[in-house]
């Protein structure tokens, strides 16, 4: 019982953190220091749409890195490519609007989440990954 409950406390963490950093990077400030949205398209619906999509990314990603990566560090840049690219079309086909650094960090965070390779490992494999 108490792995379910850190599974679903890792999760949220995860959601929570993409969600975050989503909002921080599309914000600017207004002249009185208020934070505003850097476009109109940052509202709570997309909000709500990127964590629900991160979420369902976040299985399919221990999944796919589980089936596809060796443990080999040289070949994990050429397996997050495939990834990363499987999830921009999933993220457009789901009307999910999110630019590829995001992306990338909500693949780097699940990769931490599911602990696969040594974070310096994944950092020089998405900084290798276009």
């Amino acid at each position: 019982m108490n792995s379910l409950i850190v599974m679903f406390i890792v999760a949220n963490l995860f959601i929570t953190a993409a969600v975050l950093i989503y909002v921080f990077k599309h914000r600017r400030v207004s002249s009185q220091g208020m934070l505003l949205p850097n476009t109109a398209s940052v509202t709570i619906e997309a909000v709500r749409a990127l964590a629900s999509f991160a979420k369902e990314q976040h299985e399919r990603i221990g999944n796919y890195v589980q089936a596809n990566w060796s443990g080999t560090p040289e070949h994990l840049p050429t397996v997050l490519a495939r990834l990363l690219d499987a999830i921009e079309q999933d993220a457009r086909a789901k009307g999910v609007t999110v630019d590829r650094e995001t992306l990338k960090l909500l693949l780097a965070t699940s990769l931490r989440s599911h602990k696969v390779g040594s974070g310096h490992e994944v950092r020089d494999a998405l900084a290798k990954v276009a």
